[in-house]
């Protein structure tokens, strides 16, 4: 918890300066609101919850996608690699969020030239694959026949590969000027800070302008505008299909695809939208109670959306919806097959046991012992020596 007035930083995708933007306000918590006091005391409560469903979801969706045969589509390629994304932005949220509740980064400089700029990387891949499967879903339904020699599965992982080689490049800044900074705070204190965009030999950042509106552009703008270019063709080639006069069926399915359309766009943006709303407000005003309080629900909603995704498209679909209890089934006949088997590994080990003092007690009794053949004989222990064989009489009794 923190007990005095430290620098608060953004270390996701956008801006960081831990002198001059989102503080907590001045020398001690007494001066703070009531409602930054309880926010800052859930924090890690609502890391955790964040984290442990974003893990969770798209942990089954990379489990359901890997396990059976008939999941392996292009669309699916494309969603698999999403769920990796989702799944690897949400593993650095619990160490970005320490250092937001803390107010100091405790993991090391080599964590933290790992875990923030990973983060920055995960994020544009995550919104590059929202665009790459908007461009898909474009070609399926509006050129069906002409996308059908190239949107092949093969192809589609090499698109994957583009992305993540993409994203690596768009966010080349965070991973060459990411550092580990020591920042003095009130009372000569000194704390470790992992900001993005650092000077190496400095206690200052570089708070440039201009990373702000480079990431609204890749990481916001130009994304959103070919998600909804490529949605808008589609809805609108399903309604002005020739197929609707032919069939209603064909109108409620384009209905369908408009009101999946709809959630989509929705969540993209009331998830990213705030971010970067407050990255703007708070290069060019003093920190607050209200603009920290903003800055940190739009952080949370920027790392839903992680949550979200796997909600929104996988499990609206029919085959993911048939395949999940198939899935659950599997796993539990699993551990009731290995919760069957150890049982039977530990009365074996029981009887073997059994069979062990059996044979060491009557092996000292002094009544028995067993031979080397198997045979138990009973009475005294008699040794016998041998001798050379001259007559019958001479064999020993």
């Amino acid at each position: 918890m923190i007990e005095r007035g430290i620098n608060f930083t953004m270390t996701t995708v956008g801006y960081a300066d831990p002198v001059a933007h989102l503080t907590f306000p001045n020398a001690t918590q007494s001066v703070m609101s009531p409602l930054v006091l309880d926010l800052q005391r859930y924090l890690p409560c609502l890391v955790g919850i964040i984290c442990a469903l974003g893990l969770l979801c798209n942990g089954f969706i990379i489990l359901l996608l890997l396990t059976f045969s008939n999941m392996k589509t292009l669309a699916n390629t494309f969603i698999l690699n999403l769920a990796l994304a989702d799944f690897f932005f949400m593993v650095t949220f619990p160490f970005l969020g320490h250092q937001m509740y803390s107010g100091q980064w405790i993991f090391g400089r080599v964590m933290c030239k790992i875990v923030v700029p990973y983060d920055t990387m995960t994020q544009f891949t995550v919104v590059f694959f929202l665009v790459v499967m908007g461009f898909d879903r474009y070609l399926a339904i509006c050129q069906p026949i002409r996308s059908m020699h190239y949107r092949t599965i093969r192809n589609g992982r090499i698109v994957s590969l583009l992305v993540w080689l993409t994203s690596f490049l768009v966010s080349l800044p965070v991973w060459i000027y990411t550092d580990q900074i020591a920042y003095k705070v009130d009372g000569g204190t000194t704390v470790n800070l992992c900001l993005a965009l650092a000077r190496t030999n400095d206690s200052d950042v570089n708070g440039f302008y201009w990373w702000i509106i480079y990431t609204i552009f890749f990481d916001f703008c130009a994304p959103l505008t070919i998600i909804f270019v490529c949605y808008f063709l589609i809805i609108w080639n399903l309604w002005h299909s020739p197929l609707q006069d032919i069939r209603n069926t064909s109108r409620r399915a384009s209905r369908k695809v408009a009101v999946l359309v709809i959630c989509i766009v929705f969540i993209f943006v009331c998830c990213y939208l705030p971010f970067f709303i407050v990255q703007v407000i708070q290069s060019k005003l003093e920190a607050t109670d209200g603009l920290l309080i903003a800055y940190i629900i739009s952080w949370f909603l920027m790392y839903s959306h992680s949550t979200i995704n796997p909600v929104v498209y996988t499990m609206l679909g029919e085959n993911f919806r048939q395949n999940l209890p198939r899935l659950c089934r599997t796993i539990f006949r699993r551990r009731k097959t290995a919760t069957r088997q150890s049982s039977m590994r530990t009365s074996s080990m029981y009887l073997r046991r059994s069979r062990s003092s059996l044979k060491s007690s009557n092996s000292t009794d002094g009544m028995g012992r067993i031979h080397s053949n198997g045979y138990l004989s009973v009475g005294p222990k008699i040794t016998v020596t041998a001798q050379p064989r001259r007559l019958p009489l001479e064999d020993p009794v």
